[in-house]
């Protein structure tokens, strides 16, 4: 028999103990692999390598970090993994090198990662069950406003009342077949749970880094009194599969006076607990607190509460932009303008789960025609249709490409080429619609460039404006 005594530790024996490392990756950027290295020999640690590779292209970490026997270095590895092409796989392997390494069975750890077009931004969305008559709904009161600041805009919040001033029938009956009771909360309509701050912070955890599926642009274009609501969905991979839209409103900043706006609160006089948010110590104040402001205040579902499947229809194709464009309908003058929030959802047409999320305050809108073309002047910002279709930047307007351009390289790290074969105006813009460049080509040499390295990481738009036709092309830069 082997004593224990005689089992001898090995001296230098560093490992992986765990790492996180993205299920899909983009060429235009991509979390960060992260994950723990941990000494499991005898002698201290001074320095180690993390290194990720692909199976052709090895990026090394060199740390500097003291670590004892047992001791652990939590890493972020600096290098995203941009060189998975959308629609291909890769096995990325995740290892630990040292010097003397007498051990190396406990190195590495891998995972088949998917390359996708871009990582959609992902928001969280939370529902909270309550009423004026509840007595301990004032914790889901505390709670929605916890995750507001705490989270921004990765979380979006409504409160749904139920028998009080505040109710809209529609969402209330939805939204008492999904609790057990009040207070209650649903987050990406999940389970029911409390809707204490812990337990909603809990759920957003698990949430947030699920993978969005599409990231979600909203127009809520507001012209004299009428709303028409476009939702663009540019979905990050190929889908199959259907999706349900539900488009809502909520509005911020309610407040009333009499009996009939007073909150009930079971945590009166400290008994039930110490409760403290949304501007009350609720265990200080009495058994009704009147002169509250009510925020999140769930309104008119323009959808169906549980979202139509006919608004979008796959299959999705990566980086295809869809459009979901509602009926105009006349805004109710009984909510505020301002403080009134648009709400688009992405519902899983199987589950009824929510996965992605977005919102928007009311846009004022003027359509204006110009030249032949039509303009939409958004909240100060001009957009054109592209292809009678999506509302993009000022410039970007791309009917059916007649002029002979090529953009490359793409990515781009340091000059961008574009190259033409007639008098062109070009325009490097961002996404956000600022001109950040611009040249004109006059026959003269092979076209147009620009220095990306004053840029940031991100993807342009690079707009030729001829005499008598545009083009718009995409180029991705990278650092």
């Amino acid at each position: 028999m082997l004593s224990l005594s005689a089992v001898k530790a090995q001296s230098i024996d560093a490992a992986i103990s765990s790492v996180d490392i993205p299920n899909y990756v983009s060429e235009r950027g991509s979390p960060k692999i992260t994950g723990t290295v941990k000494n499991f020999g005898s002698d201290d640690l001074t320095s180690f390598d993390v290194v990720w590779t692909d199976g052709m292209d090895s990026h090394v970490y060199s740390v500097t970090e003291t670590l004892a026997t047992g001791e652990s270095y939590s890493f972020t590895h600096p290098d995203e993994v941009l060189s998975v092409p959308t629609g291909f796989s890769a096995n990325i392997v995740v290892s630990v090198e040292v010097a003397g390494d007498e051990d190396e069975t406990n190195n590495s750890l891998n995972k088949l990662v998917e390359g996708i077009a871009f990582i959609p931004k992902k928001r969280v969305f939370g529902e909270e069950a309550t009423g004026l008559w509840c007595g301990w709904c004032p914790r889901g009161m505390v709670g929605m406003e916890y995750m507001e600041e705490e989270y921004g805009d990765d979380w979006i919040g409504v409160a749904v009342h139920n028998s009080d001033v505040m109710e809209n029938s529609d969402y209330d009956d939805w939204m008492g077949t999904k609790i057990s009771g009040y207070p209650s909360g649903l987050v990406d309509r999940g389970g029911s749970i409390n809707p204490a701050w812990s337990s909603l912070e809990s759920a957003f955890e698990a949430q947030i880094g699920d993978f969005g599926v599409a990231d979600i642009s909203l127009y809520p274009m507001l012209m004299d009194d009428e709303v028409t609501v476009r939702v663009e969905f540019n979905f990050a991979r190929d889908y199959d599969q259907d999706y349900r839209v539900a488009v809502l409103l909520a509005e911020d900043g309610l407040e009333g006076s009499g009996q009939t706006w007073a909150q009930a609160n079971y945590y009166s006089g400290g008994g039930s607990g110490q409760l403290s948010g949304a501007g009350v110590d609720w265990h200080s104040a009495g058994s009704y607190v009147s002169g509250l402001t009510f925020n999140d205040v769930a309104r008119q579902p323009i959808t169906d509460v549980e979202g139509e499947d006919d608004l979008i229809s796959g299959p999705f194709v990566a980086d295809n932009p869809v459009v979901a464009e509602l009926d105009a309908f006349t805004w109710d003058n009984d909510y505020d303008m301002d403080n009134t929030r648009v709400i688009a959802l992405l519902i899983n047409d199987n589950t009824g789960r929510v996965i992605n999320a977005v919102e928007s305050h009311l846009l004022e809108t003027e359509i204006i025609e110009e030249n032949g073309r039509t303009y939409y002047i958004i909240d100060g910002d001009t957009f054109q249709k592209w292809n009678d279709d999506f509302l993009v930047p000022t410039g970007v307007s791309a009917p059916a490409p007649v002029i002979d351009v090529k953009v490359y390289p793409n990515p781009a790290n340091g000059i961008i080429n574009v190259t033409l074969v007639e008098n062109a105006e070009v325009l490097l813009i961002d996404m956000m619609g600022k001109v950040v460049a611009r040249g004109s080509y006059t026959g003269t040499g092979n076209g147009v460039q620009f220095n990306s390295d004053y840029l940031s990481a991100g993807i342009y738009n690079v707009v030729v404006n001829t005499e008598n036709a545009s083009v718009v092309e995409r180029v991705t830069v990278i650092k």
